[in-house]
């Protein structure tokens, strides 16, 4: 079976950290894929995907929030005003997403890439932690594992690719 892939359209935004200080990039995203022809039969899907990884380089990577603050309700309070207070501290940070298409005999699929300038994380090390997870925490790469056929992560551990069936 050929399995070439016909990239169809591609899409790249990068967010400055002024972007980022003014609210959540994601429905702008959302709003310039719907252009992407096919989308509409895996919308919520790709919506979800991005919002996972969206929320994860602004959150860990570039804001440095531990998902452990999450562990009761008081602590989803608190996770959230921290946040705030690092957002409005914050003086430097990007957020790049790349999202195309590809038509291939084994289905349409999406691929994206989000990259922020943080640190990074042990890729090995915390994904390994994050396998059998069951707190109210940390559960975003589970799903996204569910989702996706395909994850990688760069070596740094601050980009990561997935690779979406929109396959009907």
């Amino acid at each position: 079976m050929d399995l070439r892939s016909d990239i169809r359209q591609l899409m790249e935004f990068e967010f400055q950290c002024t972007d980022l200080k003014q609210g959540d990039p994601l429905p702008g995203i959302m709003e310039q894929i719907r252009s992407f022809s096919g989308i509409e039969n895996c919308h919520a899907s790709i919506s979800m995907i991005l919002s996972e990884l969206v929320s994860n380089a602004l959150d860990h990577g570039i804001l440095k929030l531990e998902s452990s603050l999450k562990k009761d309700a008081r602590g989803f309070e608190e996770y959230y005003v921290e946040k705030q207070r690092r957002l409005d501290k914050l003086d430097y940070g990007f957020i790049k997403v790349s999202i195309h298409n590809e038509i291939t005999e084994a289905g349409e699929f999406y691929c994206i890439s989000v990259e922020d300038s943080g640190d990074g994380f042990k890729t090995t090390t915390q994904l390994k932690q994050l396998e059998d997870n069951i707190e109210n925490f940390g559960r975003g790469i589970q799903l996204l594992r569910k989702l996706c056929s395909e994850i990688s992560y760069n070596d740094s551990g601050n980009q990561v690719a997935i690779r979406y069936c929109c396959c009907l």
